[in-house]
């Protein structure tokens, strides 16, 4: 494991157990709600930073031409377009949600093209899927895009866990109110980590020959 990928991940989580830290001792709830608002600085900054990735795989990709580079830099940019809500902002309604190809409001067109980004998901899924046992050697052997990617997809699970708990337990974890909002702060700060991680699984490619 290269000391520059055991230094960046020991400065995303100062960063990350730092910033959490100062916000519950020096901000009142009232920050930490504009904090974690949809369209505010935490949401936007990880938009940004997979875009970023998205970007920075995409030049790595046309440099290895590899079919995971290609999977890898489109589910970056999607992943910056669900962040910045663009699954639905331009149709009647989220293309990940059932109800939007059920619903007979919905435009044929619109269903369409819901239908291939989901087509698209379920085929990158299959070829990560493929790769896991490569990716648990990779783990084994300390290679620093395989604990990358782990860093990163951990922090996403996470962060999606304390954002279910809202609807599975609401009476505990109502996100949306004043108490518990620093929960939702910490669920978009994890965010942010995992989309880091996944910058620096950018520039790995990027350096691929």
């Amino acid at each position: 494991m290269h000391r520059i990928f055991i230094f960046y991940t020991i400065l995303i989580i100062v960063m990350l157990c730092g910033g959490l830290y100062y916000s519950f001792l020096n901000l009142d709830k009232a920050d930490w709600i504009m904090l974690k608002s949809e369209g505010k600085a935490l949401e936007i900054s990880t938009a940004v930073i997979f875009a970023l990735s998205a970007f920075v795989g995409f030049i790595g990709f046309l440099k290895t031409n590899k079919k995971m580079h290609f999977l890898f830099f489109t589910l970056m940019a999607l992943a910056s377009a669900r962040e910045m809500d663009l699954h639905k902002e331009w149709t009647t309604d989220s293309i990940l949600k059932l109800r939007f190809y059920s619903s007979d409001t919905t435009p044929e067109f619109e269903k369409l093209i819901g239908g291939v980004v989901i087509l698209f998901l379920l085929y990158a899924s299959f070829q990560c899927f493929k790769r896991i046992p490569l990716w648990i050697s990779n783990l084994w052997m300390l290679q620093d895009k395989a604990w990358a990617i782990a860093f990163g997809m951990g922090a996403l699970v996470i962060a999606k866990s304390l954002d279910s708990m809202k609807r599975l337990v609401p009476k505990l974890t109502e996100f949306h109110t004043e108490h518990h909002a620093f929960l939702g702060l910490i669920e978009e700060s994890l965010e942010m980590a995992g989309a880091m991680m996944f910058l620096y699984v950018a520039f790995l490619i990027l350096q691929r020959r």
